[in-house]
């Protein structure tokens, strides 16, 4: 049998974020919304 392993992030934690919720934020970035230091925060 194959385990499915937590997606993880930097440092190996895992992602607080939903996949959804990270498309929409790189999209809003892409069309000029917010800027990365907008993002950041």
């Amino acid at each position: 049998m194959i385990r499915a392993k937590a997606l993880k992030g930097k440092g190996g934690r895992e992602s607080i974020h939903s996949d959804s919720f990270r498309i929409q934020v790189a999209l809003e970035y892409l069309d000029g919304s917010f800027s990365q230091s907008q993002i950041e925060k």
